[in-house]
């Protein structure tokens, strides 16, 4: 299985990585040669492109996923199956990977490929299986299906793919950076004169492949990194010294990594919950906290962003990321992002 968030030890080289785990009377050490000789052969069979000697920490998050499914491979599996594996893929990567999975299947691999995206189910599947609550909803053969039936199947009634949104002109500025200028401590340049405006009721892109700055850009929009040079205006007011906690009364961030940056998932579902408001009022009182508004405003948000838990007490990492339509299921919940 190639699980959604990579098992990969991001320090060890690739054919380490894959030698993890295999049964052999051999020494580890021993056998690392064999292993990047194996990875090399089917990198090549392939067309994956990745040196057994480069530590995965290196690598993009495409060539991260390849070397999981590296790891089956070298393992003999005939049975793949991939849990959402474009989430964190760019439309590039998602086409290497489609590629990816056609070769495999013409190899005579079975593959069981998990996503809610329909575009891709109808691109790459032979067959699909329609779960809802944990109930199968049907099995279609994909090439006698389209989008709108796979979605009333998914939610259970017809849905609107497709909305019609009439123009409208942008409002007052809401966000402005000007010749923002930010360098690493070696004075590397990360990011150089990155101006632009945001108004009410307008969306800006941000677009590059991982590494291009978009992370540090955001990093000091929300105060965790500050500027070099420039300016940062907020209503006209200037922000650019913000600090994170001054952020969040201004402003939020759904970070592209939520273990790592948006959730603390050794916390309960409500300590997360109310992870950056716990220190004003009304939920503390001169320094002390006050559990029982901490346990209404949690329920309220339960309510209105239809986010499912056995207990609000549970432990982030036992839920998955997952939400959908209110029902009985116990293992879904929907994160409101804490920074």
């Amino acid at each position: 299985m190639v699980h959604q968030h990579f098992m990969l030890v991001p320090t060890m080289t690739v054919a380490e990585n894959v030698a993890l785990g295999l049964r052999s009377d051999r020494p580890p050490l021993s056998r690392l040669r064999r292993v990047a000789a194996k990875v090399a052969e089917l990198s090549q069979r392939y067309g994956f492109h990745i040196d057994p000697d480069q530590q995965v920490g290196e690598l993009s998050v495409g060539l991260q996923q390849r070397v999981e499914i590296l790891k089956l491979l070298c393992r003999g599996a005939e049975l793949l199956v991939l849990d959402e594996p474009t989430a964190v893929l760019t439309p590039q990567e998602w086409q290497q990977l489609r590629g990816t999975m056609r070769s495999l299947a013409d190899a005579g691999k079975a593959i069981v490929f998990i996503s809610h995206k329909l575009d891709e189910q109808l691109s790459i599947s032979d067959r699909c299986t329609v779960l809802r609550d944990g109930s199968v909803m049907g099995t279609v053969a994909t090439a006698e299906t389209d989008k709108a039936s796979l979605a009333r199947m998914m939610v259970g009634c017809d849905v609107v793919l497709r909305t019609e949104r009439p123009p409208r002109a942008p409002g007052r500025p809401v966000l402005e950076v000007h010749g923002l200028h930010l360098n690493a401590a070696e004075d590397r340049c990360l990011l150089a004169d990155i101006s632009f405006t945001i108004a009410q009721g307008e969306i800006v892109g941000i677009a590059g492949v991982d590494g291009n700055g978009q992370r540090e850009l955001v990093e000091v929009l929300m105060g965790i990194r500050t500027a070099t040079t420039g300016t940062i205006r907020h209503e006209g007011e200037t922000v650019t010294r913000l600090t994170p906690r001054r952020y969040n009364r201004i402003g939020a961030v759904i970070p592209e990594d939520r273990h790592r940056m948006a959730i603390a998932l050794g916390l309960s579902v409500r300590e997360n919950l109310v992870l950056k408001d716990f220190c004003r009022q009304p939920f503390s009182h001169r320094g002390i906290t006050r559990p029982r508004v901490f346990r209404d405003f949690c329920a309220s948000l339960l309510q209105e962003f239809d986010i499912r838990t056995p207990s609000l007490d549970v432990a982030m990492r036992q839920l998955s990321g997952a939400t959908s339509r209110r029902s009985s299921s116990p293992a879904r919940c929907t994160v409101i992002p804490a920074c």
